[in-house]
């Protein structure tokens, strides 16, 4: 088990490029990281405020055709990180809490 924050995860595999990604952990969640060898990604950072207050706990879903390409939770500053592959992505957030008027996400992609 370990506890909640962001940790960093470095890949390697004979005849791929090494990756380094980062994973956050909730606590009382299972987080799982599916990593794609062979891929070149991108990186989406962001922060989710309610009301200018971060937004811990937040879930941010990456979809593309409708589908789900990627998962990040935000960590105590309301910030999250997305590893995806070169692409068109719908950024949909799910608040740490229902009623949650006044969120905002800001979202830079590198």
């Amino acid at each position: 088990n370990l506890a909640s924050g962001n940790y960093p995860i470095n890949v390697s595999a004979p005849g791929y490029a090494a990756l380094q990604i980062q994973a956050t952990v909730i606590p009382g969640a299972d987080t799982a990281v599916t990593i794609q060898m062979g891929v070149s990604l991108g990186e989406f950072t962001g922060t989710v405020t309610v009301n200018g207050l971060p937004a811990s706990g937040a879930i941010v879903e990456a979809l593309s055709g409708g589908l789900i390409q990627g998962t990040a939770v935000t960590d105590n500053n309301g910030s999250y990180t997305l590893f995806l592959p070169a692409g068109t992505y719908d950024l949909l957030i799910e608040p740490p809490f229902p009623s949650a008027d006044g969120l905002t996400a800001v979202t830079r992609n590198r």
